[in-house]
């Protein structure tokens, strides 16, 4: 945690720091402020030991043009600011009467420029009675994103796209990685600091739309690294003269996909860990069913009376397409999915998740992205269960969509595949078809049919 300055503010109330100097026990302490019309307390401290407490105060989506103030609720008791006027005190706090027999600690309008404050509060029952805490206020890292053309960093211009924020590397140095499929042109970018265009880079106020350009002289994936310097303000994007080669896509959870075209890499690979054998899984590239320690699976058929259930089949002998929303079951002890594929020829990325074909009026839909969802189901500790509102999913899930009466919780059930036999061709297909009993046909009927390994829709 870096700390670019820091202020020290010695604050004090009449009358309960009085009570207080009577009964030091002080067991938690609230912060009160305007931010939230004062209901109630904002947030809490976290209590380090000698009468010590410290709060991250975020102030990322504050705007600068509010008047932020707060107060410190010992056990839960209003505690207020300065005793005698409202002198400013340093820089960062101040006091400010509230006509209303009280004082407030106020946070200046020229400070909160950093997104977050690191205010630590200490409690001495020995000092005067009217001096018993002591505050001290600390900025932390400022917050940079690269914000700009939709086809250059997966977002429009938007300042709180977190997959866009910088990662500081060491003394001011700041870098963003971006893979991205261009066409010939040009593409405009900014480096803003924490969300707001108050303070970005570059800045010219005598030039509009005075953005950083990337000029792109032919199409191609481009693996770019945008460089900014925080005391400098100088910026960078390398790796924009030419097409990258032989790109590696690896994804993992903390990676959500968000290009805007598609492209094509060397090889691509995805991981996970897992607390529970069965998940649901959507990749944005094309992978065999045959990985190690797993076995994939399509929604085949939904029972939604009592003891309702989501019948799963095995997907075996083929491929799972790029955007196809899948379950899945982790081998007994494995506790890791790992999916990979490579080709010389290519691997064909795709940049939107797919639907499965409707089963009985539900269908599994997937994401590359971090998702809220609302009154979906999803597997959960092995079952299927109902969402409510505001479930926040990671990437690279899928959900279903439908509904049972009452929201009850769905089994998961696997279709009798025993002794199905699948005889691969060379090229990969496979010419025996099935019923859904397992037994063979001599070719596709009508309704649902076991062709290639997967479960479809004879019409």
């Amino acid at each position: 945690m870096k700390k670019f300055t820091s202020l020290f503010a010695l604050l004090s109330c009449l009358g309960v720091v009085s009570a207080l100097a009577d009964n030091a026990n002080i067991t938690s302490l609230g912060l009160s402020t305007n931010l939230n019309g004062w209901d109630g307390i904002y947030d809490s401290f976290e209590p380090q030991g000698n009468n010590t407490w410290t709060l991250i105060l975020d102030l990322s989506e504050v705007s600068t043009e509010s008047e932020v103030l707060f107060k410190l609720r010992p056990n839960n008791n209003p505690w207020v600011g300065y005793t005698n006027d409202n002198t400013a005190i340093g820089g960062w706090i101040t006091s400010k009467y509230d006509n209303e027999g009280g004082y407030n600690f106020q946070l200046m309008h020229s400070s909160y420029a950093y997104p977050k404050y690191l205010l630590t509060a200490t409690w001495n029952p020995n000092w005067q009675a009217d001096h018993g805490w002591y505050i001290t206020v600390n900025g932390l890292d400022p917050i940079y994103t690269v914000v700009g053309d939709e086809a250059l960093v997966g977002s429009n211009w938007n300042t709180y796209d977190s997959n866009n924020e910088m990662v500081f590397i060491n003394n001011s140095r700041y870098e963003l990685h971006k893979t991205v499929s261009l066409t010939q042109g040009s593409y405009g970018f900014k480096v803003v600091t924490n969300h707001r265009y108050t303070e970005s880079y570059p800045h010219n106020p005598n030039v509009d739309n005075d953005n950083w350009i990337v000029n792109i002289n032919q199409n191609g994936v481009y693996e770019l690294t945008f460089v900014f310097d925080s005391n400098t303000h100088e910026i960078q994007c390398n790796g924009r003269d030419n097409p990258a080669q032989n790109v590696v896509l690896e994804l993992t959870d903390e990676t959500p996909f968000t290009a805007t075209t598609g492209y094509s890499v060397s090889s691509a690979s995805y991981s996970r860990t897992c607390t529970n054998q069965w998940g649901t899984l959507c990749l944005p590239f094309k992978f065999s069913a045959a990985q190690s320690g797993v076995t994939f699976y399509e929604m085949t058929d939904v029972t939604t009376g009592e003891n309702g259930a989501i019948t799963f089949t095995p997907i075996v002998g083929t491929n799972i397409e790029a955007g196809q929303p899948v379950a899945f079951k982790l081998n007994e002890g494995v506790t890791v999915l790992n999916v990979e594929n490579s080709d010389e020829n290519g691997v064909a990325v795709v940049t939107e998740a797919g639907t499965s074909e409707a089963v009985q009026g539900w269908s599994m839909l997937g994401t590359f992205k971090n998702t809220t969802l609302d009154n979906v189901y999803v597997i959960q500790d092995n079952e299927i269960h109902p969402t409510g509102t505001g479930l926040s999913i990671k990437p690279y899930r899928a959900w279903f969509s439908g509904s049972v009466s009452g929201g009850a919780p769905l089994r998961i059930e696997v279709a009798d595949t025993e002794g199905l036999q699948f005889i691969e061709q060379e090229d990969g297909t496979v010419k025996a078809y099935y019923d859904l009993q397992g037994r063979k046909l001599d070719g596709a009927r009508k309704g649902l049919v076991i062709e290639n390994g997967k479960i479809i829709m004879v019409k």
